[in-house]
């Protein structure tokens, strides 16, 4: 059985704290739901989000890729992409404010970051984003292999860490990412076979096929296999079957190996990514870095290399694991290396009464994990929150 560490992370919006105030807030993720640490959000995502408890507004309508704190240049020395700042913050201690106010009580603040996934930077800057075999552009992905997006990467978490000088960074989308993720309203009813969404995942940029061509392939060569591939299979129905994860070796064997060579061409391009951002947190003094636990079935997607990540990386999440089988964490573990934690993501919809959850979390700690984190603050109920604070002895 592996001790619990006494982590309890929930994420949560600047805007949380400003509307609600940030004091209270604090004392209730502090008191109420008995938080060690919070995990702010620094960059916007699209949606409309439901604030069930928000004393100003009932709604916040996202603004994707929208920077959720004041740079302190725009763009940063070295890149072109310049982000916009969300209309939400009015003040150059709008997030550095809260930074400093958890401080003040005794806990923890983490920067949650998304980098890659930026529909606003890939729109004013399409030349800086995915390009499928087909040639075209997806606007919601910035490419990893791109100079100007790697600068940025870097630059913005520097400046986070100088103005909030926070405890921990959740790094994430600093890689390549799977072919639809930030579609918006998707209008695609027709099934795409595992396989086909695989390669439309693939950034056939100059930069993406010169790495390729570095590794000894011939880059353009085989974006034209795929894009005929493509063109010859989209339009057909995949079946049911096709609709399942393609198989390891399906993907090893494709189009004569070559699939196996790109992939594996492009994982330095996305780990060295991820590694620089993790550097350069540590260098202004981040004491741990938090991940998605990378899954070596996962690599085809996103260009990471799971153990490099995970040598740059001191915590990892992973789902919370079904109620009869908490022993499954002890599979998980076996994924990280000798030393860092492994946190459980609880879903919202595992949050009901506080009995309840605490004999779930009990049953996770006692299973092997090290903390818990979960859902932002603003977007669960009162109850939900009490529930969280009653299931604390899991965590203290």
């Amino acid at each position: 059985m592996a001790a619990t560490s006494g982590i309890a992370s929930m994420y949560a919006f600047p805007w949380d704290f400003h509307d609600e105030g940030v004091e209270k807030t604090l004392a209730t993720l502090a008191d109420k739901a008995g938080m060690t640490e919070v995990a702010v959000a620094c960059v916007g995502i699209a949606g409309t989000y439901f604030l069930p408890h928000n004393p100003k507004r009932m709604f916040y309508f996202g603004e994707e890729g929208a920077l959720l704190f004041k740079p302190s240049a725009n763009p940063y020395q070295g890149t072109r992409l310049t982000a916009p700042v969300a209309g939400v913050v009015e003040s150059a201690e709008y997030l550095a404010g809260i930074a400093a106010a958890c401080r003040e009580v005794g806990l923890e603040f983490t920067i949650w970051m998304r980098y890659c996934d930026n529909p606003a930077l890939g729109r004013a800057f399409p030349e800086y984003t995915r390009q499928d075999a087909l040639g075209i552009h997806h606007l919601s992905q910035l490419c990893p292999a791109e100079p100007d997006v790697r600068v940025f990467c870097r630059e913005v978490t520097g400046d986070l860490c100088r103005q909030c000088a926070p405890d921990g960074l959740h790094i994430e989308a600093a890689s390549f990412l799977p072919y639809d993720r930030g579609f918006i309203h998707p209008a695609a009813p027709a099934p795409i076979a595992s396989f086909d969404r695989l390669l439309l995942g693939l950034c056939f940029c100059p930069l993406c096929v010169a790495a390729a061509d570095a590794a000894g392939m011939d880059g353009e060569g085989f974006r034209r296999r795929v894009a005929t591939y493509l063109r010859e299979s989209l339009p057909g129905d995949p079946g049911q079957e096709a609709l399942l994860p393609a198989p390891p070796e399906m993907i090893t064997a494709a189009f004569d190996g070559e699939l196996l060579a790109y992939l594996n061409a492009r994982s330095d391009v996305a780990t060295s990514l991820y590694e620089e951002i993790a550097a350069v947190a540590r260098g202004e003094g981040v004491r741990h870095v938090r991940t998605s636990l990378p899954l070596p079935g996962e690599m085809a997607l996103t260009g990471l290399e799971p153990s490099r990540v995970l040598v740059a990386s001191d915590r990892a999440t992973a789902p919370l694991p079904d109620p009869d089988a908490p022993e499954r964490l002890q599979d998980t573990r076996s994924y990280l290396r000798p030393g860092m934690l492994l946190l459980a993501a609880v879903p919202p919809e595992e949050i009901g009464t506080g009995e309840a959850l605490r004999e779930r979390l009990h049953a996770c700690r006692d299973a092997g994990a090290d903390g818990f984190t979960f859902p932002p603050y603003g977007l669960l109920r009162e109850h939900q929150v009490r529930a969280i604070g009653e299931a604390r002895s899991a965590w203290i």
